[in-house]
C-alpha cells in the first residue's frame, strides 16, 4: 500500500517542479505515450463530463498518481481499456479500501466527483496491476 508519507514526498517533488514552465507540458506528453489507453480515456470521460481543461489537469493528476507507484514500487503497469473495465462499479470507494492515501490525495485535489471516479478507476488498475504481479499493495 502508498502510505501518506510517500504521496506527500512525490506531492511536495512535484510541486518544486511546477516552477519550470514546461513541466507540466513534459508529465502530460509523456504520460500520453507511456500510458495511452489511461490518457484516452481520461481525455474522454473527463472531457465529455466536464471539459477539456478539466481533461488535462485529469492526466496531470494520474502523472502525480503514477509517480507515487514508481515512488512506492518501482513502477506502474501499463493501463488497459481491459483493466479499466475491470475495475467495476464504486472505484472511488474501492480506492479508498485498497489504496486510501491515493483516494485522501483525490479527494484532497480534485474537487469534481465525475474526475475523481474516472482517475480513481485508473490508480485502481495499478493497483491491482501491482498485486497480481507479486506484491502486496
Amino acid at each position: 500500500m502508498i502510505s501518506e508519507q510517500q504521496v506527500a514526498a512525490v506531492v511536495a517533488a512535484v510541486s518544486a517542479q511546477l516552477t519550470d514552465p514546461a513541466f507540466g507540458q513534459v508529465s502530460i506528453g509523456g504520460f500520453v505515450e507511456t500510458q495511452p489507453d489511461a490518457a484516452r480515456f481520461l481525455t474522454l470521460a473527463v472531457g465529455r463530463k466536464v471539459g477539456a481543461e478539466e481533461a488535462m489537469q485529469a492526466v496531470f493528476h494520474a502523472t502525480v498518481m503514477e509517480a507515487c507507484f514508481q515512488d512506492a514500487f518501482g513502477g506502474a503497469s501499463v493501463v488497459t481499456f481491459a483493466g479499466l473495465d475491470a475495475v467495476g462499479e464504486q472505484p472511488g470507494d474501492a480506492l479508498t479500501k485498497e489504496q486510501p492515501a491515493l483516494a485522501s490525495y483525490l479527494a484532497t485535489n480534485v474537487p469534481v466527483p465525475a474526475v475523481r471516479d474516472a482517475l480513481a478507476r485508473v490508480a485502481l488498475c495499478w493497483s491491482r496491476a501491482r498485486a497480481v504481479e507479486g506484491g502486496a499493495t
